[in-house]
């Protein structure tokens, strides 16, 4: 076989196919990236304002404040089952 002069390793048209191919595979991957970056950001954003509209306890300057303060949290907190308010209660009998 006669082997020519320039027939040695890659053209500049394959190498620049290449490239853009790399590109195009590059930007597809950061747009993905970014779009669901900001779809976390959407959803924590839902969370906080769900967890943000809960009503705020009244402050507490005597034993009848600490009652409805009491009374507040147990109206926001699903997970007290029995009513216990722990440090409330606590509060409450040092007065």
């Amino acid at each position: 076989m006669h082997m020519h002069k320039n027939q040695a390793g890659f053209s500049v048209v394959e190498i620049i196919i290449v490239l853009v191919v790399i590109a195009v595979v590059g930007f597809i991957g950061y747009t993905v990236f970014n779009r669901q970056k900001s779809d976390g950001a959407k959803k924590s954003a839902t969370q906080q304002v769900e967890v943000t509209d809960v009503s705020s306890a009244p402050q507490i300057k005597s034993g009848d404040d600490l009652d409805r303060a009491a009374k507040a949290l147990d109206e926001n907190d699903p997970t007290l089952s029995n009513g216990d308010v722990g440090q409330l209660d606590s509060e409450l009998s040092a007065l």
